[in-house]
């Protein structure tokens, strides 16, 4: 059983080491390919240099670029969540700002009411005290 694992494990790495060679080649290939295209075009190293400089420059702006999109996205969605519970908070705060408007109305005309009942009782007590005025 350990020979069948150990034998398992050897063809596994032959085909990653065959793999890895086809990796390698291709690579190489190419390699030869861009020389024979600098060559052409004649770059000298220095520009190559150059070039190579100028990618990394503008690989880097774009890292850069990328992350500050992704914080300014995180910071948006902060921004739209915190947007939306102030948004509830300020619903509920209208909820209870019309309920208070409400009550106050009510107590309003409760009191108009009293205050129409206060002035017919009065009314009332008036005519009943001329009434015993006049009865002497």
């Amino acid at each position: 059983m350990a020979r069948g694992v150990s034998t398992e494990k050897i063809n596994n790495l032959s085909e990653s080491h065959e793999a890895l060679e086809g990796v390698v080649k291709a690579l190489n290939e190419r390699l030869e390919r861009n020389m024979v295209i600098l060559e052409n075009s004649n770059i000298d190293p220095d520009s190559g240099n150059r070039i190579v400089e100028s990618v990394k420059e503008r690989d880097k702006c774009q890292a850069e670029a990328k992350l500050l999109r992704e914080n300014l996205l995180k910071e948006l969605k902060s921004f739209s969540e915190m947007a939306a519970e102030k948004a509830v908070e300020l619903q509920e705060v209208k909820c209870k700002w019309q309920a208070a408007e409400e009550a106050g109305q009510h107590f309003l005309e409760e009191y108009r009411a009293f205050q129409e009942e206060m002035e017919q009782y009065q009314q009332v007590l008036m005519q009943a005290e001329h009434q015993l005025d006049h009865s002497d």
